[in-house]
């Protein structure tokens, strides 16, 4: 079993690099070059604000209800400077779970065939060293259970936002400080200031001219993420992606959190209680 997972990793699986100016999209992130607008000090301010509101503390936790070709998955990211648990869902049924203490990465499949034997295996954990790429130290680099492109879905949420190698937090300041400012928008109730930005990329062997569209939304009031719009589209196919996040934030991780994967918790977990809601809100 853990030579399938190790042949998946390496042949193919999804590569997760997070650093300045990249966008998420389908299996991999391209690299965006930074508008030359000369942010004004209102925007150099918001991006602050943005930052601090979710660095601020030692324990972040993301619920995200992301939407993906009309497919509708929940997450529940627990991360702190070093440590994380992330369970991904369809509806009420768990499909997939990573975590990760110190050097070690766990991944958890309920149920997992391989493609060269057909032989259905239950309940799958695998755990392996994390990896440190160029860009810095990541928490899932490959995932070895997960298709590619389900993972791609979630992708960002596969991290820890809160490690400072990793510098997460610099996709949302980035668009704003160098994004295209639209008219405010509600969102559930909720005033959300909205930055835009997209980049062209050359058409070549493999594909037509690429677009890509990014378009945030930021809580008037908190500061903090609560939408964030994603497309990719050439002359052969287009691609949609809506993520709407709510937060808990705490100076220190809730006691009852388990930093290593158990498959008879796993077997009796539920998605994110915020899951129906789209507005952002603090536990701070």
């Amino acid at each position: 079993m853990l030579v399938f997972a190790l042949y998946t990793a390496l042949a193919g699986g999804n590569l997760v690099v997070l650093s300045r100016h990249l966008t998420e999209t389908h299996g991999v992130l391209h690299e965006v070059s930074p508008s030359s607008r000369n942010p004004g000090a209102d925007r150099v301010d918001l991006a602050a604000r943005v930052s601090d509101a979710l660095l601020s503390g030692a324990y972040l936790q993301v619920n995200a209800r992301i939407v993906h070709q009309g497919k509708e998955l929940l997450v529940r990211s627990d991360m702190t400077t070093d440590k994380l648990r992330v369970e991904a869902f369809r509806g009420s049924t768990l499909f997939a779970a990573f975590a990760i203490e110190g050097d070690r990465v766990q991944e958890y499949r309920p149920v997992l065939v391989p493609g060269h034997d057909d032989v259905e295996y239950r309940n799958v954990i695998v755990e392996f060293d994390k990896l440190a790429l160029v860009e810095g130290a990541v928490s899932v680099g490959f995932t070895m259970l997960l298709d590619p492109d389900t993972a791609c879905e979630f992708g960002t949420l596969m991290t820890s936002w809160l490690d400072p190698r990793i510098d997460l937090v610099s996709t949302w300041t980035d668009r704003i400080l160098n994004g295209e400012r639209l008219e405010d928008q509600m969102i559930d109730g909720v005033r959300c200031m909205v930055f835009h930005d997209s980049v062209i990329f050359p058409a070549n062997e493999e594909r037509g001219e690429l677009t890509i569209k990014n378009t945030l939304y930021i809580n008037s009031d908190t500061s903090l993420p609560v939408r964030w719009d994603t497309s990719q589209s050439t002359n052969r196919y287009s691609i949609e992606r809506e993520r709407y996040y709510e937060f808990v934030r705490a100076s220190k991780p809730p006691e009852n959190i388990v930093w290593r994967l158990d498959s008879k918790q796993l077997q009796s977990a539920t998605p994110p209680r915020s899951a129906s809601s789209v507005a952002a809100r603090s536990g701070f």
